[in-house]
C-alpha cells in the first residue's frame, strides 16, 4: 500500500516538475529578498482586518475540532465499544463506505440560496451523529452513523466553501487568502488530536475505577467534546448572519 502511495505521488510530483514552465532564475535574482516578518503580518492581515472573513475562519476552524476527533478516534471506539468479529481497521473501512458515498450525493441537493439553513442542518446532522457515537454499542449502527455523518459532512463542506467565496477580502489576492483558510481545515487535526487523545485515556481510567465500572466513559466524553465544537461553530456562523456581514448569504 505505502509502494502504491509513493508511485502515486512520485508520478504526480514528476508530472507537475516537468509540465510547469518557470521564469528564468535570471530574472529572479533581481527580485529584493524577502521580509520574512512582513510576509508573516500581510500573511494573518485578512483575519485582523476583515470581521466577515475572521468569523468564516473561526466557524471552520471550530468544525474541523469536531470533525478530525470523530475522524481520528473512530476506529478506537469501534475497537473498544462496539461488538464486531472482525478487527477494528477493517470495520472502520466498511462504516466509513456510506459516509464516502453520501458525503458527494446530498451536496448535490443543497438549496443554493439557503446557505444558513445548510449549515445549521449540517451541524444538527453531525451532533445527531456524536450522541449516537455515545450510546451505539453494534456494528450494524456504524454504517448509521457513518451515512449520517456523510449527510452532514457534504453539504457543510459545500456550503462553508461557498460563504468563503463571499467574504475573501481582496480578489487580487484570492488564491493567499483561500489557503489561509485552508489552515482552518488542517491546524485543527494537530489540536484535536491530543486533546481528545488526554481526555479519552484520563475518563477511560477514571471509568475503569468505578464500581461497577463505567464502560467507554472515555469517549463518551470525547464525543460529547465534539458536540461542543460543533455547537461553537454553529453559534460563529448565527455572529455573521446576524449582523449582515455576508454577502449574498439568505438572499433569497
Amino acid at each position: 500500500m505505502y509502494g502504491l502511495l509513493i508511485g502515486i505521488l512520485g508520478t504526480t510530483c514528476y508530472i507537475t516538475v516537468v509540465s510547469c514552465v518557470e521564469e528564468s532564475s535570471e530574472n529572479l535574482k533581481s527580485l529584493p529578498p524577502i521580509n520574512w516578518k512582513q510576509f508573516a503580518k500581510d500573511l494573518v492581515k485578512p483575519l485582523i482586518t476583515h470581521r466577515d472573513f475572521r468569523l468564516v475562519f473561526v466557524s471552520r476552524f471550530l468544525f474541523q475540532l469536531g470533525i478530525a476527533t470523530v475522524q481520528q478516534f473512530l476506529q478506537y471506539w469501534i475497537g473498544d465499544c462496539v461488538e464486531t468479529d472482525i478487527p477494528a481497521y477493517q470495520a472502520v473501512s466498511m462504516a466509513l463506505i456510506p459516509l464516502l458515498v453520501l458525503a458527494p450525493i446530498s451536496s448535490m441537493f443543497i438549496p443554493h440560496k439557503k446557505r444558513k439553513i445548510v449549515v445549521y442542518t449540517a451541524a444538527a446532522i453531525m451532533i445527531t451523529t456524536c450522541i449516537l457515537l455515545e450510546t451505539a454499542t453494534s456494528f450494524a449502527a456504524t454504517f448509521v452513523i457513518g451515512g449520517l455523518f456523510g449527510c452532514g459532512l457534504g453539504p457543510f463542506i459545500s456550503a462553508e466553501f461557498a460563504m468563503l467565496m463571499d467574504v475573501l477580502p481582496s480578489e487580487a489576492e484570492a488564491a493567499k487568502d483561500i489557503a489561509l483558510w485552508h489552515s482552518a481545515m488542517v491546524l485543527p487535526q494537530i489540536f484535536a488530536t491530543p486533546t481528545a487523545g488526554w481526555l479519552l485515556d484520563y475518563f477511560q481510567g477514571m471509568g475503569n475505577t468505578m464500581k461497577p465500572p463505567y464502560q467507554c466513559l472515555g469517549y463518551k466524553v470525547t464525543f460529547g467534546i465534539c458536540i461542543l465544537y460543533l455547537y461553537l461553530g454553529r453559534r460563529r456562523h448565527d455572529a455573521s448572519l446576524q449582523l449582515n456581514k455576508l454577502k449574498h448569504v439568505d438572499s433569497h
